[in-house]
């Protein structure tokens, strides 16, 4: 791979001309959406998980009537591995010493003939989904651009700059995290192979901001 090609590949430029005289063009993809991911890799537990919620866990319309759901004993470690995960985020993403607590978490189940609608997550600054069941033909999780495009352009291939959604698709003890106001859906299961995640928002944990640059705002610490 020549220079050049290094430097396209990263997204930093494109070579135009020829060797003797050519213009280097900067490209720099600005204000990206971070979507992280990170793998819980304790696949005994994982399994007890499986068998636990398909055996205990109580369901209304494919979700958990519990919307506290890593509170209980069963998903302590796995409740560990989250905010070990959020706080990664924080620190290595939004280089903040910022801390976020989890406010909800729920079990979703999709049947085959099930789907999530196109929907955000209100009132959450990070959301979550960890993927407790899943097949590599299951349907994907669909995020659409927070911003959208001016115009409709004919485009001959679709990038990070032209595409207007982002498909992901689940793998089983996976961890995904993504700002919570970015719209996404996942499309009807049509497969035999249930579909088990749980789902959990976040809220600012302690004091944000600060007094001199009037952006102050304490709130309540816990989990």
């Amino acid at each position: 791979m020549t220079p050049i090609q290094k430097l396209d590949r990263l997204g930093l430029s494109r070579m135009k001309g020829n060797l003797s005289s050519y213009i280097m063009s900067i490209i720099t993809p600005i204000f990206a959406t971070p979507l992280y991911k990170e793998f819980w890799d304790d696949r005994d537990q994982l399994d007890e998980l499986r068998k636990y919620i398909e055996e205990d866990v109580e369901f209304d319309d494919g979700q958990s009537k519990s919307t506290d759901i890593i509170s209980e004993e069963k998903f302590f470690t796995l409740k560990k591995f989250f905010y070990r995960c959020l706080t990664d985020y924080l620190r290595n993403i939004y280089c903040t010493e910022n801390n976020l607590k989890i406010t909800q978490s729920w079990v979703n189940l999709s049947r085959k003939g099930d789907a999530h609608r196109i929907h955000h997550h209100p009132n959450s600054v990070i959301s979550g989904v960890f993927y407790v069941s899943s097949e590599e033909y299951s349907p994907p999780i669909q995020f659409y651009r927070p911003d959208i495009l001016p115009y409709q352009f004919d485009f001959n291939s679709l990038n990070e700059y032209t595409s207007d959604r982002f498909s992901h698709h689940p793998q089983m003890g996976a961890l995904l995290l993504f700002p919570s106001h970015v719209l996404h859906f996942v499309e009807q299961n049509n497969e035999e192979t249930d579909r088990v995640s749980i789902s959990f928002n976040t809220t600012l944990d302690g004091v944000c901001g600060n007094e001199r640059s009037l952006t102050l705002s304490s709130l309540s610490s816990g989990t």
